[in-house]
């Protein structure tokens, strides 16, 4: 089995993270995670790599960086480091053609900001919703409901910032001016100035409000639609190139430094827009291209994350087609295909999607032995706090049945806190995949309160994991040796079940500390051996930990943590200390930090101690450009039996990312 190379995408919209090894066939393998630091850990049965797994860029996503190491002289083992408040979502392992397999990783930005900097209030509820609320009040805007409008505004706004945040503040100016609220206009067209100075819509705001400081005139009289002038066409157009280069190298018991990585990451994205008083239009490019200078005779990779056009008629539809993502209705993810939205009233919403799962990002790759569909419906905004969305959706392999499942969303918001709920179920197989709960909680104090349960499958069920180490990659080449009932029977072996329960709460001591913790609770089933694939053992993972974080001790914008954590699973125990610090001095941000872990083996009592530094500085230039440069390592004792074994590990990395 050999791990030939990795690519990575992320969705700004829903904060997810998505890794996709590929790999030479079907793999025996098990993903789990581990804390402080936060990571996933995918150890892969007889496998080795033949191509650089490093050298990918993951600015800006749930992922921090990503490593590789031999083990037990056979395995392999790939680590995905993450940032604070990123966790596992999903995964699952596709057959791509009689040759290749892919594996693939999401993982969710659900807590703390990504940067290093911890999150001190609420977490952010799923993007989704906050999305919802931005139709729901686009519908109101259209229907002259203004005081409707202001609301979800106004509900949008008291999330923490994210990527509507600043649309929201715009368009609540506009609904308070339109709704003759003109004091609280021009106090919100203010607000946008001294945030957004240098946007795509400051200017725009800056006119508006000049109209309100100099009309003196009554508003005028609201002609009918079919009188509006239309607004003047054109497009807006938002870019963005990065290019990170990385190098690893690792040394063992003072041997000669082996390079594990060396290449470059050139990512480019590419957004335009067109806006009329009736209808609007989007495109969107995303993609990348790693050029690996480590391995002569491997070629290099262009993938293609998102390439899509939208259109919407600001009364009733929108549809969006190409290769997209999506995370509610029952999709899985990234696919190429279409979506359509049709709203029957301010309170009902129908939708409907069809496509190909995305197992390779690459452009001459297009799963199209794999389809599904499905619709659902959105209810709400009831009372501006609760919103519904329920789903049916289908998907077939090779002419096989591979998921039929319904579910739904259900999210309740208030000032101070919010519930989501998801749900999904699989009727044909009668297999329970995901049941979730989410709830955030802000006291009058600013204290936060956060929790999650989850239970379900992981990953997703469907008949396309029968393939999990099997000798085909091709469904239909399986069904020659078992039967669609022994398939089913063997995808139902394949897949675990998953159990996760996490807590976490900051409270402010004052203005500039706070005190944070989080305890969280994963396990995982064991599989049984069937269909010539080896059983694998459950798995747990328990961990609690706590943090104390200042703000502008020493000058505005610095910060310092520092934290401990224990760690338990079925493999060691591990407890860790850490600390992290960022200071700014004009342009720049330092951000050094220091990790000490002590780890307990189970399997014999072995000890090992790891000391892990790292630093990073970033400069900003004219706020459209930064550069960034980040160095680090880890040196490891692991003592046993009597014998030392010294593993020494470094890398660095320089990039840079502009916008135009």
């Amino acid at each position: 089995m050999e791990v030939s190379n990795a690519q990575f995408s992320a969705d700004a919209d829903s904060h997810i993270g998505h890794v996709t090894f590929i790999l030479s066939g079907p793999a025996n393998y098990k993903v789990f995670t581990l804390s402080d630091p936060a990571r996933v850990v995918i150890d892969i049965r007889d496998a080795r790599l033949s191509g650089a797994l490093h050298g990918i860029s993951f600015s800006g996503s749930p992922v921090r960086s990503l490593r590789s190491a031999p083990r037990n002289g056979t395995d392999l083992r790939i680590v995905l480091d993450l940032n604070s408040g990123a966790a596992l979502k999903s995964y699952a392992l596709r057959a791509v053609n009689n040759r290749e397999h892919t594996l693939h990783i999401d993982l969710q930005q659900t807590g703390a900001a990504q940067d290093d900097t911890p999150q001190v209030a609420a977490a952010q509820a799923p993007a989704d919703p906050i999305a919802k609320s931005m139709e729901e009040a686009r519908q109101a805007m259209a229907n002259n409901n203004y005081a409707q409008a202001i609301a979800l505004y106004l509900k949008i706004l008291k999330y923490p910032p994210n990527s509507y945040s600043q649309d929201a503040l715009e368009y609540l100016g506009v609904a308070r001016e339109r709704n003759g609220n003109l004091a609280l206009a021009r106090i919100t067209y203010k607000d946008y100035l001294k945030r957004y100075t240098q946007s795509e819509g400051t200017e725009r705001v800056r006119q508006r409000l000049v109209g309100l400081v100099t009309a003196q005139a009554p508003e005028r009289k609201k002609l009918p639609d079919e009188q509006r002038p239309l607004a003047p066409a054109g497009w807006n157009v938002y870019s963005s190139l990065s290019q990170y280069y990385r190098h690893d190298s690792t040394v063992s018991n003072g041997a000669s430094p082996i390079a594990t990585q060396s290449a470059m990451t050139t990512n480019l994205d590419v957004a335009g827009q067109l806006r009329r008083s009736d209808f609007a239009l989007r495109t969107r490019f995303s993609g990348g291209y790693l050029n690996d200078f480590l391995n002569d005779n491997k070629k290099d990779l262009l993938n293609i994350s998102s390439l899509y056009i939208d259109a919407a008629a600001y009364h009733d539809w929108s549809g969006r087609l190409g290769r997209q993502s999506q995370t509610s209705g029952g999709v899985l993810g990234r696919f190429d295909g279409l979506s359509l939205s049709y709203r029957l009233n301010p309170f009902v919403k129908l939708n409907a999607v069809s496509g190909y799962p995305v197992d390779l990002m690459t452009p001459d790759h297009i799963n199209s032995d794999t389809a599904f569909y499905g619709f659902n419906f959105d209810l709400g905004s009831f009372a501006n706090t609760w919103n519904v969305n329920a789903f049916a959706i289908e998907q077939t392999s090779q002419g096989l049945l591979d998921r039929r499942a319904l579910g739904g969303e259900i999210q309740y918001v208030l000032k101070n806190y919010s519930v989501f709920g998801l749900l999904d179920y699989d009727i044909a197989f009668n297999v329970l995949n995901t049941a979730m709960l989410l709830g955030n909680w802000t006291f009058a104090d600013n204290a936060t309160l956060n929790f999650v349960a989850a239970h379900g499958k992981n990953p997703t069920f469907t008949l396309r994991n029968a393939l999990i180490g099997q000798g085909t990659t091709s469904l239909a080449v399986l069904s020659q040796s078992f039967s669609e009932a022994d398939m089913q029977a063997l995808a139902k072996d394949r897949t675990p079940d998953s159990t996760n329960y996490t807590l976490h709460f900051s409270y402010p001591l004052n203005t500039k500390l706070f005190v944070g913790g989080d305890l969280n609770l994963s396990t995982i089933s064991s599989t049984p051996a069937s269909g010539g694939v080896e059983a694998m053992p459950a798995d747990r993972d328990n961990s609690f930990g706590l943090q104390l974080i200042a703000y502008g001790l020493i000058k505005q914008r610095d910060m310092g943590i520092f934290g401990m954590r224990q760690n338990n699973n079925s493999t060691s125990d591990t407890t860790s200390l850490k600390l992290l610090l960022r200071y700014p001095i004009a342009a720049w941000r330092l951000r050094p930090w220091l990790r000490i872990d002590r780890r307990r083996y189970a399997v014999d009592g072995s000890r090992q101690w790891t000391l892990a530094p790292g630093f990073r500085a970033t400069y900003q230039w004219r706020r459209r450009f930064q550069l960034e440069a980040e160095t680090g390592g880890e040196w490891s004792m692991h003592d046993s039996a009597g014998t030392t074994d010294k593993y020494k590990e470094f890398y660095f990395s320089l990039g840079y990312r502009v916008e135009f």
